[in-house]
């Protein structure tokens, strides 16, 4: 299984979809990524917000 970074491009994505209210499935669609690693990325950027 191969195993892919998120790139910067992602990430910023991640956040302004999240920012926006869109949901973690629908952004996972939209990257084509899972929604778990969308899910620790999230945590992890609350976590850092504060």
């Amino acid at each position: 299984m191969a195993y892919n970074h998120l790139t910067i491009k992602e990430l910023i994505w991640i956040e302004q979809y999240y920012k926006s209210v869109e949901k973690v499935t629908t952004i996972a669609k939209y990257l084509s990524r899972t929604s778990q690693t969308l899910y620790k990325v999230i945590n992890w950027l609350k976590i850092e917000i504060k």
